[in-house]
């Protein structure tokens, strides 16, 4: 009885999953969102299929933390595409990017969400951090985050939800991915308000220092910023 209940249990979460995941590819084929948005669509879409893409990143021959560190960055990228879709047909003073030029957007942006999951790949490996926790901690943070405090200061509902989705889904990803083998670790236990807190200071650290190498990568590239 009790693998009945958990079987419908687990079904019921999927068709929820499904049907909020699809919620986003919908907006997008009626216009009423941007493209940026799908990958909170591919975030749930992958929760699931995890079991397989689980298998293929434990079968990638790389360290956890290396590993964590490559699909946290190809997730970034994966969104910096989508919004450069997004920005494609709009005047240059209205495309929100990290550069209006779009070879010179994806140069910095390697750099920006590389920070990001450096940082979450350490706290990740040491404390028991789950892809969900990351979801949150990390949609709540990019609310705060997002075009340096406007979004935040922009006191609007709807954009803190979608920001909160999106940042939420692509720094969950990797995480996703590679949850087998952090299950696998001998981690500390944190409390969920010391996994907020160390995930805000992680937040925190890891804008510093994207900020920090995409000023590196402008200097080296000779970009005005």
């Amino acid at each position: 009885m009790k693998t009945i209940m958990e079987n419908k249990g687990l079904f019921l979460k999927q068709i929820l999953i499904i049907i909020v995941s699809s919620i986003p590819v919908f907006l997008v084929l009626t216009d009423n969102t941007s493209l940026s948005l799908t990958i909170a669509s591919i975030y749930g879409y992958s929760w699931l299929i995890k079991n397989l893409l689980q298998r293929l990143s434990d079968n990638t021959p790389l360290p956890l933390k290396l590993k964590f560190i490559l699909w946290g960055t190809i997730s970034g990228m994966l969104l910096e595409i989508l919004a450069i879709i997004d920005n494609l047909n709009l005047p240059d003073s209205e495309k929100v990017l990290l550069n209006k030029d779009t070879n010179i957007d994806l140069y910095l942006a390697l750099g920006f969400y590389f920070a990001f999951a450096f940082i979450w790949s350490f706290l990740a490996n040491k404390y028991d951090y789950t892809s969900g926790n990351i979801f949150i901690i990390s949609g709540l943070c990019g609310i705060f985050i997002k075009q340096s405090g406007a979004i935040f200061a922009s006191f609007n509902l709807i954009a803190w939800i979608y920001v909160f989705f999106v940042y939420g889904s692509c720094q969950a990803l990797p995480g996703l991915l590679v949850e087998n083998q952090l299950k696998d670790k001998i981690r500390i236990r944190l409390s969920w308000g010391k996994k907020f807190l160390y995930g805000f200071c992680g937040q925190t650290i890891s804008f510093i220092f994207a900020s920090m190498i995409i000023y590196t990568l402008a200097k080296i590239g000779e970009i005005q910023l």
